[in-house]
């Protein structure tokens, strides 16, 4: 939100056009000469830090379960949910869902640092090859990079954990075929897992009270 005197606007947008910021306000504009203050809103900002961290963590622990075939065909970071598209070519088995849920959470509770390091792109692709640009191609001759050592290392601009403990857990909702060689993994991350578990166990419950038996 934006704060100036007694009033306050809330931030829907932000884009970068050259060395200045747009913001798109839903609410009044502040008057010509004004003193603003910007808060972020740090609890949708750290979830979204937990979700973009565990979203390289799945895709890192995808490639070493199925195989360097898979690719990120997109993905979505929300504060509840987040969803990732990878590439393969055959429907996921409980079996590899389970491995790559126990992959991502041993990465996360090793506590790998989460290095940040603006690059030269020639020596960045030397070191880390192309698999950099899961989420595209960047143009800039220096590239952003995002490193957790060596297991995952991808040009990316999106707020991250300091740490892969951070997250605290990773929990794999679902997947889905999307279309011909193309999964989609839903997860939840941190807080929302509890949340998520809860649901679970609420609907267990029901369950177990309509059959007339123990959970």
């Amino acid at each position: 939100v934006l704060n100036w005197d007694n009033s306050e606007s809330k931030v829907i947008d932000t884009q970068k056009i050259g060395k200045i910021v747009i913001h798109q306000i839903e609410g009044a504009l502040p008057p010509e000469g004004s003193e603003i203050i910007g808060e972020i809103d740090w609890g949708r900002r750290v979830a979204l830090m937990k979700n973009h961290t565990a979203t390289h963590i799945l895709l890192a622990s995808a490639r070493k379960i199925l195989g360097e075939h898979v690719w990120q065909a997109g993905t979505t970071k929300g504060v509840e949910r987040s969803r990732l598209d990878i590439t393969h070519y055959v429907r996921l088995t409980d079996e590899q869902i389970q491995k790559i849920e126990e992959e991502s959470n041993r990465i996360v509770t090793s506590n790998i640092p989460v290095k940040i390091n603006w690059v030269k792109k020639e020596i960045a692709e030397s070191h880390y090859n192309f698999s950099l640009y899961q989420g595209g191609v960047v143009p800039e001759r220096k590239i952003r990079v995002v490193n957790i050592s060596d297991f995952d290392a991808q040009a990316c601009a999106g707020v991250h954990c300091k740490t892969t403990n951070e997250i605290g857990i990773i929990k794999i909702v679902k997947t889905e075929r999307i279309q011909d060689g193309v999964e989609r993994i839903f997860y939840a991350v941190g807080d929302s897992t509890l949340k998520y578990i809860r649901e679970i166990e609420h609907k267990l419950k029901k369950i177990t009270k309509i059959l007339g038996c123990s959970m």
